[in-house]
């Protein structure tokens, strides 16, 4: 195998690899005007999922950080995902209830995939889109409207790029 750097992505419906690491792969790169560039892929896997004959979507590594791709929930349909955001893991498993020591958030899945939670911030209803791959809580502006806070007001910061990992290239093994 070649290993590469995926983060796995909450509101990523689908996966997708950047073009970058397919290249350095020597992975043959089909293009097409209605659907973009894809790579097809004899097997892939990790801890977490073993897949096999897929085609997976490139895009330009761009705002991924140094990530190789994106593993999207597509990959965990009909699986309970869990996050242990104080020991940094992520685990997939059968559904089944969660164990005693973990805070379950009751959500609903739109598109199939992506997790929508109900919740309250400062008394206004909203939805909240649960997203593992997200550096920042964000508002839209009808929320700040809703939440009475204005352009400049101190509660509000401006969105700053925070660093990702490091990580090196892909290279071909």
């Amino acid at each position: 195998g070649h290993p590469q750097r995926f983060v796995v992505d909450t509101a990523a419906t689908n996966s997708f690899m950047a073009v970058e690491g397919a290249t350095a792969l020597g992975l043959r790169i089909k293009s097409d005007p209605q659907t973009g560039d894809t790579v097809a892929v004899h097997s892939y896997a990790s801890a977490l999922f073993e897949r096999s004959n897929e085609t997976i979507a490139l895009v330009p590594r761009t705002g991924m950080s140094v990530a190789d791709g994106v593993v999207g929930m597509d990959l965990f349909a009909g699986q309970r995902v869990a996050y242990d955001f104080e020991h940094m893991n992520f685990s997939v498993g059968a559904p089944e209830a969660a164990p005693v020591n973990f805070v379950t958030i009751p959500i609903t899945l739109t598109a199939g995939t992506l997790a929508v939670a109900d919740v309250m911030i400062d008394g206004v209803k909203v939805k909240a889109l649960i997203d593992g791959g997200a550096r920042h809580t964000i508002g839209n502006p009808q929320l700040q409207r809703a939440l009475g806070l204005k352009d400049g007001d101190t509660r509000l910061s401006e969105d700053h790029p925070v660093p990702g990992p490091k990580a090196p290239a892909a290279q071909k093994a």
